[in-house]
């Protein structure tokens, strides 16, 4: 092992040994980070110096291996017991012990939390520990007779402190006995039932036996109850078979018509089923017929057809001639029925049912049969009354069954101004109809660049004063330049053939707003005509140029040949048409302010 990382050894709850082998590692500053441990180097090698014993971050106590991890200790025999007294954190207490047999000998202690116990020899090498595993150590060793022990008893946490007592006792597992049960050390046998095999709980059944839980201990055999103390026997704690249970059957458990004996258990049967045992007289049955009944359950035989006696009368009725059913009852009084009509309820008139009265007796029935009787002759249908349908902002209250208003239709209550980029308008905030009335274009009196009624911010139209229809020969070096008759600070971007050109593709400055193309830009578009547009916060301005291939022929060049005058005539008349055409296209727009509307 060469080096020792970081935390290696860090952070253990309990008191940490360690034993290294041969030359220094390299340690880790925090190695031992909180961690108190005691750490065994080997004697007369150079390579540990006091450099290197150091605590990295912990409490390291450095001994050399064969070196007593200890400074003081109390003598101990076998069946005493001591305390140890643990006043500091990591702190240990030590016990020296000479047997006078050779013998197994157990060291242990008795506390009410985890602790830990180390056994050494003379030399300091450890023979042995335990942790307790949560709860008191117990070290089980056999020791040489003269020879000379030493047992280390503390906390397995390295934060706690307190006392609790120790006890060091012969290990009676470890004794020699003879036939009389003495060991050589004069010990007499006495089992301690340590070792225990248990025998599960099983629920008897009907034919199989059961048990409690019970131990049987491995060394002399007693039984012991599930506490694990109480002696027993195997036969105390062996549940008998239970037997089958034949109940719920007609009587002394017997079978039923169609099922044998049967355990309600386990299911298991007995014998066979009875069978029916029917009636020899006819049971009435009902209207498909007469049988003979089971005496046992509730199935019958197949049914037989009655036989019927003389026509009812109005005093008698016909019955089967065989087992009396009655097919048919006495007929009694025939109604003589005369139909009285009834009509429909209207919203606040009551109706009346359609009902029918005896000529004989008087009766007033339901229907033409007869079959129901109106007792207190009173055929009413009560009206209703209105089904109201609350009043609308067009319409009052209204019933929804014979129409009939009430009082007076709501009316609408007018929105706040609703705009597009046409006109305006208000709707009901109830009905969501549109207010009679409210709708209109835009229009700007004042001229301000909004509507006078709904405020609404009308787009202006503004012109290009300067490159209008310019012409750029392909592949020249210059740039193009057009001019806006609008405030600088009004502009937000260019726009070619409607799409927004990047701001690194042109150049843009006051006076009023001159845009500026730049030639390499240009050289990236086809030839032909394109509209450049150019885009302010309250409107907008456009124009065509023209992109022409580079043919090297004169006329292509947009400037008249020198000493031409024919040519100089004709820009001079183009350029006065130009001027009056772009004043009238200024009064034009000026006029049609209150006509047109754009997005806001």
């Amino acid at each position: 092992m060469n080096s020792i990382g970081s935390y290696a050894f860090g952070n253990c709850n309990s008191r940490l040994i360690v034993t290294f082998n041969g030359n220094a590692p390299s340690f880790a500053g925090n190695a031992f980070d909180s961690t108190i441990a005691t750490a065994y180097y080997p004697a007369n090698n150079a390579t540990w110096t006091e450099s290197v014993m150091q605590n990295y971050g912990g409490e390291v106590t450095w001994r050399y291996i064969g070196q007593l991890p200890f400074d003081s200790f109390r003598d101990i025999t076998v069946g005493q017991t001591l305390t140890a007294d643990i006043t500091t954190k990591g702190q240990y207490a030590y016990f020296k012990f000479v047997p006078e047999i050779t013998h197994s000998y157990i060291f242990t202690s008795d506390s009410s939390g985890d602790t830990l116990g180390y056994l050494y020899n003379a030399s300091g090498e450890m023979l042995a520990s335990d942790d307790g595993a949560y709860t008191d150590f117990a070290i089980y060793k056999t020791l040489t007779a003269s020879e000379t022990y030493y047992f280390g008893a503390g906390w397995y946490s390295s934060d706690s402190t307190g006392s609790f007592p120790v006890s060091l006792s012969l290990n009676a597992a470890g004794h020699n006995y003879d036939e009389n049960g003495v060991c050589d050390c004069g010990a007499v046998y006495t089992c301690t039932h340590e070792f225990k095999t248990d025998i599960a709980a099983k629920t008897a059944d009907c034919t199989n036996s059961g048990n409690y839980l019970y131990y049987i201990c491995n060394d002399c055999g007693l039984v012991f109850k599930a506490d694990g103390v109480t002696e027993t026997t195997v036969e105390a704690e062996t549940l008998t078979a239970l037997g089958h249970s034949f109940t719920n059957y007609i009587s002394n458990n017997d079978a039923t018509c169609t099922a044998p004996k049967t355990c309600t258990v386990c299911g298991s049967t007995e014998g066979e089923a009875l069978g029916h045992d029917f009636e020899t007289e006819w049971s009435q049955g009902d209207v498909s017929g007469h049988w003979h009944a089971c005496k046992r359950c509730d199935v019958h035989d197949t049914p037989k057809a009655h036989i019927p006696g003389p026509e009812a009368t109005e005093d008698a009725p016909q019955v089967c001639t065989e087992c009396g059913y009655v097919i048919q009852l006495a007929l009694g009084h025939t109604h003589k029925l005369v139909k009285v009509d009834g009509y429909a309820a209207t919203c606040t008139e009551a109706g009346q049912k359609t009902y029918y009265v005896c000529e004989s007796c008087g009766k007033w029935f339901e229907d033409d049969s007869a079959n129901v009787e109106i007792t207190d002759h009173d055929s009413t249908i009560p009206a209703p009354g209105h089904d109201w349908k609350n009043a609308t902002c067009t319409t009052p209250k209204t019933c929804q069954v014979c129409g009939a208003t009430e009082g007076e239709a709501n009316g609408h209550t007018a929105s706040d101004w609703i705009t597009d980029e046409i006109g305006h308008w208000k709707v009901c905030t109830i009905c969501n109809m549109v207010i009679d009335g409210s709708k209109a274009d835009h229009a700007d009196g004042n001229e301000d660049g909004k509507c006078d009624a709904c405020g609404y911010v009308m787009a202006q139209s503004y012109v290009i004063i300067e490159g209008m229809d310019s012409q750029w020969i392909m592949n020249s070096n210059e740039p193009l330049t057009f001019r806006a008759d609008v405030e600088f600070s009004q502009f937000t971007g260019v726009e070619l053939d409607g799409v927004p050109v990047d701001s690194g593709n042109y150049t843009a400055v006051s006076g009023s707003t001159i845009v500026t193309l730049k030639e390499e830009y240009l050289k990236t578009l086809p030839a032909g005509e394109h509209t450049l547009t150019m885009v302010f916060r309250s409107g907008s301005a456009s124009t065509n140029f023209e992109i022409k291939t580079d043919t090297g022929n004169p006329t292509d060049n947009i400037s008249p040949s020198t000493g031409d005058n024919s040519l100089l005539m004709l820009w001079i008349s183009l350029l006065f048409i130009g001027t009056v055409g772009i004043v009238s296209m200024i009064f034009v727009s000026k006029r049609k302010l209150t006509n047109r509307t754009y997005e806001k």
